[in-house]
């Protein structure tokens, strides 16, 4: 039996790192990704969704210290993840956890990128 539990641990540990990625990858997404695209929107003078100026203006503070502070919180956030995975008895608790916040992840850039990229195509080709 504790082979299979230390097994699992390692598994969960993984899929804990693998979020701790996600989440600082919508941070570089939050952060210069998206800021590249403020000067895009700025050239084109028209009026941008509500959304997008928002997504926009969130990027240019995440792009500054706070993104760096951002990403050190979740490096600390995901060191603290693993040493409970690998230290709790029951593991059979982390993985609904770990499954929600990578869920969240992956919501949080599919929005931001509808928001930047979904404007910018339809500027571009004249649609809007």
């Amino acid at each position: 039996m504790l082979k299979n539990q230390e097994a699992a641990k390692v598994a969960l540990l993984i899929n804990v790192v693998l979020v701790t990625f996600q989440y600082m990858a919508v941070v570089w997404i939050l952060g210069p990704f998206s800021s590249q695209f403020k000067s895009i929107f700025e050239s084109m003078n028209v009026e941008l969704p509500t959304m997008t100026t928002f997504i926009l203006s969130v990027s240019g503070a995440v792009d500054g210290p706070l993104g760096l502070g951002l990403v050190l919180l979740i490096v600390l956030a995901g060191i603290g993840a693993g040493w409970l995975v690998m230290t709790t008895q029951q593991i059979y608790v982390v993985l609904p956890i770990t499954n929600a916040l990578q869920s969240l992840a992956l919501l949080i850039g599919f929005v931001v990128f509808i928001w930047i990229f979904v404007p910018m195509l339809t500027l571009v080709n004249g649609v809007g």
